[in-house]
């Protein structure tokens, strides 16, 4: 029990940690003049693929980790971003698209059960 609670933490901390480094970097490249970032479609379609990229390496570690139940796990980890996903997006309302809102929310947990199942191929 202990270790599907560490692969989860896991799988849940790579996620977030990395989806924040690398929107710390996107919003300072796309800065505009007034100091301001800019939430254009570029920068929205860049952030949808690293965030889905990051899904399916959450998904990897937290099954990687996992040794009693990894689907379980990686389930457990789908459910947790898709309902930190909806939190996100309602605190976030106004500073995004509706479309990326729900474009994330039915991609991310389906990246994490994907990189979970690369990894379990794996282990067969």
């Amino acid at each position: 029990m202990t270790r599907s609670i560490l692969a989860v933490t896991a799988g849940l901390l790579s996620v977030i940690i990395l989806t924040y480094i690398a929107t710390m970097v996107a919003m300072v490249v796309f800065i505009t003049a007034n100091g301001n970032p800019s939430i254009t479609p570029a920068y929205l379609i860049i952030s949808t693929v690293y965030i889905v990229i990051f899904g399916i390496i959450g998904g990897f570690i937290t099954a990687s980790i996992s040794t009693e139940a990894p689907q379980r796990d990686i389930t457990i980890l789908s459910a947790m971003v898709f309902l930190l996903w909806i939190v996100s997006s309602i605190i976030q309302f106004e500073r995004q698209t509706i479309w990326y809102s729900l474009l994330l929310v039915i991609t991310l947990p389906m990246a994490v059960l994907a990189g979970g199942h690369i990894k379990i191929s794996r282990l067969k």
